[in-house]
């Protein structure tokens, strides 16, 4: 599996580095992480800005 750095906005640029086999699995994996779904049940939208293999 590779590594995929996930560039996104929460309030200010972050990263997030996940395991995936493409980058569709680390979206979704990116998603479904329990911080994420949090800032959407508060009201705080992040948006993906990209997302490389590395």
């Amino acid at each position: 599996m590779a590594i995929f750095k996930i560039h996104y906005r929460k309030e200010c640029e972050q990263v997030m580095e996940v395991e995936a086999e493409n980058e569709e699995e680390a979206l979704t994996k990116y998603k479904n992480f329990d911080c994420i779904n949090d800032y959407e049940v508060q009201g705080i939208s992040n948006e993906v800005i990209s997302v490389k293999k590395s």
